[in-house]
C-alpha cells in the first residue's frame, strides 16, 4: 500500500512504528499539507542516531512524541483558505516551547512569529520596579507577532511561555514575504489584531475593578481552554506576577477554589474538577472574551 501525502505517491516506511503513527495521524486530518508536514516529520525521526537502537514499542514512543502535536491544530491558521493555509504551512517549521521560556522580550525584535499548537504563551507588561504582568494568554487559538501585520517588528510585551509544548514558528522574513504574497492571510490577522485590543481592554478593566479570587477563576479558565487537559503545571508564584498580586493572595484565593471542590493542586500542578462551578464563580471578563473571539475569528 502506497501513503498518497502530495501530488505524487509514497511507499510506506521500512519501519512499522513509522506506518503505525502515520497512518493514524494522517487519519486525524484530511489536510494534504499536514500530511505533507507529517511525512517529513517521521522521516527526521527515523534518521535519529537514537531510534535505530530502540525496540519496536520504544521506537513507537519516541517518534509519537514529536508528531503528537499534530493531533492539535492551530485554530487562526485553520481560518485561512485552502491554498494559503497550505503556502503558510511550507514555511512553518514545528518547535518545542518550555516553561518560563523567554521567546520575545518587551521592545525588542520579533525573530519569528509562533503559533501555538499545545503550548500556551503570556504576553505581559513590564513596569518598573514591579514584576511583569500579565495581560494575553495566547494558545492554539492565536498567534504570537500579528503585530508584523502592522508593519511593526518590535514586540509591544514580553512572551513567556506558561504552559510547555509545541508550536509552528516562521521566521519574520518569511512571514512577511507571506503576507505580501496572500493578502488573505493580513484579513485574518487584521480580525485577530482587534480581538488582541479587545482583550487588553478587558484584561485592564479586570485588574482594577475584580477582587483576586475572579481575577484567578479567570486566568484558571483561560488556562484550560488552551492547554487541552484537565491539568496543566502553574505554580504560586508564576499565578501571582501574572494578576499583579502578593503570594499569599494567590495562595488564599486558591486554597477557597479548592475548598469548595472546584480544583485541586499538589506540587505546582492545578487540576480542574468542576469547570462549570468555575465559570459561575468567575466575573463576567471570562465570557466577554470569550464572546469577543468567537464573533471575530470562530
Amino acid at each position: 500500500m502506497a501513503v498518497s501525502c502530495c501530488n505524487c505517491e509514497h511507499s510506506d516506511f521500512d519501519d512499522p512504528a513509522a506506518n503505525c503513527i502515520l497512518l493514524f495521524c494522517t487519519a486525524q486530518s484530511k489536510r494534504r499539507q499536514i500530511r505533507i508536514m507529517l511525512y517529513r516529520v517521521i522521516e527526521q525521526r527515523l534518521a535519529h542516531p537514537r531510534c535505530s537502537f530502540l525496540c519496536l514499542p520504544l521506537r513507537l514512543e519516541f517518534m509519537m512524541s514529536t508528531v503528537q502535536a499534530f493531533a492539535q491544530r492551530n485554530r487562526l491558521m485553520d481560518e485561512l483558505p485552502a491554498r494559503q493555509y497550505g503556502r503558510m504551512l511550507s514555511a512553518c517549521e514545528l518547535v518545542t516551547l518550555s516553561p518560563r521560556q523567554v521567546v520575545c522580550d518587551q521592545d525588542g525584535t520579533f525573530t519569528h512569529v509562533y503559533f501555538p499548537l499545545t503550548a500556551s504563551i503570556s504576553l505581559m507588561i513590564k513596569v518598573t520596579e514591579h514584576p511583569p504582568l500579565g495581560m494575553v494568554l495566547v494558545g492554539s487559538e492565536g498567534m504570537l507577532g500579528a503585530s508584523l501585520a502592522l508593519g511593526v517588528s518590535a514586540a509591544p510585551l514580553r512572551a513567556v511561555v506558561q504552559g510547555g509544548g509545541t508550536a509552528l514558528r516562521i521566521s519574520v522574513p518569511g512571514f512577511i514575504a507571506l503576507l505580501a504574497e496572500n493578502p488573505a492571510i493580513g484579513v485574518v490577522l487584521g480580525r485577530y489584531l482587534y480581538v488582541l485590543m479587545e482583550q487588553l481592554s478587558q484584561t485592564a478593566a479586570c485588574n482594577r475593578f475584580h477582587e483576586v479570587e475572579a481575577r484567578l477563576v479567570r486566568w484558571l479558565l483561560l488556562t484550560h481552554d488552551r492547554a487541552h487537559a484537565d491539568n496543566f503545571q502553574l505554580t504560586h508564584l508564576f499565578l501571582a506576577e501574572i494578576l499583579g498580586v502578593q503570594r499569599s493572595a494567590v495562595t488564599i484565593a486558591a486554597g477557597m477554589l479548592q475548598h469548595k471542590g472546584l480544583i485541586s493542586y499538589s506540587r505546582g500542578v492545578i487540576t480542574i474538577i468542576d469547570r462549570v462551578g468555575l465559570e459561575r464563580l468567575s466575573c463576567e471578563c471570562y465570557g466577554l472574551l470569550l464572546a469577543d473571539y468567537q464573533r471575530q475569528i470562530a
